[in-house]
């Protein structure tokens, strides 16, 4: 678990379980602007790859069932990603849904060489933009520092 969690434990909406309330990821900065919340992630359980192929789509249609019963059809949809073709570099976006200016998305994580979960992430949709808008900014900056350097 990442520092920025509430607690590691299993909690449970219906039948999907997440063992953590994430505020931010590995070592980035907690999601936090003028003192609000704008991005968490319930982090699912860990599945283990020699478990994927049963119990992902388990998990994967107990979330999706949940949320799809409360908010309609998802605006965006795929299909399960195979645990071999999962890069552990990248989550894979399998469903979300744009309600007001807030976006639930359920994301396919490998997390560790043979370990994978099924999060669930809320973010206001127009901030994460924005922040993401300034990190490049700031990358381009010091990229440019850099260069007049030499």
């Amino acid at each position: 678990p990442d520092g920025f969690g509430i607690g590691y434990y299993d909690y449970y909406i219906g039948d999907y379980e997440f063992n953590e309330i994430s505020l931010g990821f590995g070592n980035s900065r907690p999601r936090f602007i003028n003192d609000s919340l704008y991005y968490l992630t319930l982090v699912g359980e860990l599945i283990q790859y020699d478990e994927y192929v049963v119990k992902a789509p388990i998990v994967y249609n107990a979330i999706s069932n949940i949320l799809e019963n409360k908010f309609g059809k998802p605006d965006f949809e795929r299909e399960l990603t195979k645990w071999y073709n999962a890069d552990k570099n990248y989550f894979y976006t399998l469903e979300y849904w744009n309600i007001g200016k807030k976006r639930i998305e359920i994301k396919l994580n490998p997390t560790w060489d043979t370990h994978y979960s099924i999060d669930v992430s809320i973010y206001i949709l127009k901030i994460v933009e924005q922040v993401k808008r300034k990190r490049e900014l700031e990358a381009i900056n010091k990229a440019k520092k850099g260069k007049d350097v030499f």
